[in-house]
């Protein structure tokens, strides 16, 4: 993925399990998005896991990249 996406985050940082995996996205949303997917692919987390607060939680650990 190109360097220059807006938006970055490690699984690790918001899932209490190992993992080397970093998300890029344009947006906000989308970085959360592909988290959950993730989340739920790699390590089994359900939907429910993700409560509003725990993504509000996620959001706020969300990286601003530039070029």
């Amino acid at each position: 993925m190109p360097s220059d996406f807006g938006f970055v985050m490690s699984c690790s940082t918001v899932q209490p399990v190992p993992c080397g995996m970093q998300v890029r996205a344009n947006t906000r949303r989308d970085v959360l998005a592909l988290l959950q997917e993730h989340g739920a692919a790699a390590h089994g987390y359900t939907p429910a896991w993700y409560s509003a607060a725990r993504l509000a939680k996620m959001d706020t650990a969300i990286e601003e990249v530039g070029d």
